[in-house]
């Protein structure tokens, strides 16, 4: 609901689509929260002035290595990043586009302090993206989350 109040007079459609077979998932809520605004953020970012922009949060139950496990993809269709920037854009500090020419928006902290939220909920972090074609931010947590990660025991 924040996001799309954000989005709203951007002319940026939000779409979100919940795998039913998805019920609860318990899970340090504050860390999630972090992870997923840093994500729209991003992707709310990449659509700077361009109209007719679209994010879609997809969320769906998957099996990778014989485990359960949840795969949540925040995808836009901004301009991509090149697959340069995709190395790169994980690192502190670093962010996507031509430094002489594009605006700097924010500190280049999200994407990392993103990649360390994952990995700490026992997850991967990854993106898929080209120029002029949008990103997908792709993220799994295994299932169930860890208890060290729930605080429950």
């Amino acid at each position: 609901d924040l996001y799309r109040a954000q989005v709203a007079g951007r002319k940026v459609r939000l779409g979100v689509t919940l795998d039913p077979a998805l019920s609860e998932m318990v899970a340090d809520q504050g860390r999630l929260r972090q992870l997923l605004h840093n994500l729209l953020t991003n992707a709310v970012e990449a659509l700077e002035g361009k109209p007719g922009g679209s994010i879609t949060v997809a969320t769906r139950l998957v099996q990778r290595n014989g485990e359960d496990v949840v795969e949540i993809v925040v995808e836009d269709n901004g301009p991509g990043l090149s697959a340069e920037e995709c190395l790169v854009i994980f690192e502190k500090f670093r962010q996507g586009g031509n430094a002489m020419t594009d605006k700097p928006q924010g500190t280049g902290l999200g994407l990392p302090i993103s990649r360390q939220i994952v990995e700490y909920f026992g997850g991967n972090l990854w993106v898929e993206s080209r120029p002029g074609a949008g990103a997908r931010f792709i993220f799994t947590v295994p299932l169930p989350v860890p208890e060290k990660i729930t605080g429950e025991t």
